[in-house]
């Protein structure tokens, strides 16, 4: 086990490098991704449903339903595309409001007389990150881009150190 983790974390770990240089491929793959994961949370709530009689009908429906739109998202490109740009910009969204809300608290925080001015500073530059990225979406492909590849990173280091510390 404590190879296949060190294994798991170095490849992981590399393909989020890979991402760092190629922005763009990270970002418009996040519809892959969303459909392998609707494929299989629905594979998982249809065998619970029929196997272990758990949950209503409505379970079902629902998870029939995440395997037939997964299949899309991984079958049709048009669809595919459809879902990056949609995250993609859902991503800008939540990025600006976050900003507003750092803002908010920053000047709630100075009025307490409270340390403020690092959270203004970055509600103030994701705020402008966002409208630069919503204005220019290429901007925003590439910034959802590197979004995704330092998170593989993180979770490529957090996995290897796991099977570094394993016991054999």
């Amino acid at each position: 086990m404590k190879i296949v983790t060190i294994i798991l974390g170095v490849l992981t770990t590399l393909l989020g490098i890979f991402c760092v240089f190629r922005p763009g491929v990270a970002a418009l793959s996040l519809a892959w991704l969303l459909g392998i994961i609707l494929i299989i949370s629905g594979l998982n709530i249809t065998i619970n449903y029929f196997g272990k009689k758990e949950g209503s009908g409505w379970d079902a429906f629902f998870g029939i339903l995440s395997i037939i739109g997964g299949i899309v998202l991984l079958c049709n490109y048009y669809g595919a595309f459809f879902a990056d740009t949609v995250i993609i910009y859902f991503i800008m969204a939540f990025v600006l409001v976050s900003g507003i809300i750092r803002v908010c608290g920053a000047w709630k925080m100075k009025q307490k007389k409270q340390p403020w001015l690092g959270g203004m500073i970055f509600g103030i530059l994701s705020i402008l990150i966002a409208v630069v990225a919503l204005f220019h979406p290429l901007m925003g492909v590439a910034l959802v881009g590197y979004m995704v590849a330092f998170t593989i990173i993180t979770q490529g280091i957090n996995t290897l150190s796991l099977g570094l510390s394993l016991k054999k």
